[in-house]
């Protein structure tokens, strides 16, 4: 695999998480107006009724209705995000990398890929001699 295809790759990779990314937030933050809404219907009928909408001791004030709650980022959006900017950076180091030839070899040269020492070492001439 060329490196412009890897690069090509990885942008892709990146472009799905961040389609990932967005549709978990998406989907956290149509949670989070349902379950204010049903907070709001409560109150509302507590309210009709003359009431006040019950408080216990540490109960949060976004479920008494007093305060609105608010959508957050949820941790496998930071994921899909933190993988996308690495995705993003691995195409982008992929498709900057220059893209070198392969060496082609022929098939004669392959077989005669062997070692082949020279016969003599320089400094060790008389080396095979005894009589030295």
């Amino acid at each position: 695999m060329d490196m412009k295809t890897l690069s090509i790759v990885c942008f892709v990779a990146a472009a799905i998480s961040l389609c990932v990314a967005t549709e978990r937030y998406n989907n956290n933050v149509r949670a989070v107006k349902v379950a204010q809404q049903m907070i709001d219907a409560q109150a509302a009928r507590v309210k009709q009724m003359g009431m006040r909408m019950p408080s216990m001791p540490g109960m949060p004030p976004e479920l008494t209705g007093q305060r609105r709650l608010k959508a957050s980022m949820p941790t496998s959006s930071m994921y899909a995000i933190a993988f996308a900017v690495i995705a993003g950076i691995g195409g982008v180091v992929c498709i900057s990398t220059p893209n070198t030839p392969k060496p082609t070899y022929s098939k004669r040269r392959r077989a005669s890929a062997s070692i082949n020492l020279p016969d003599q070492v320089p400094g060790m001439e008389n080396a095979d001699n005894d009589d030295a």
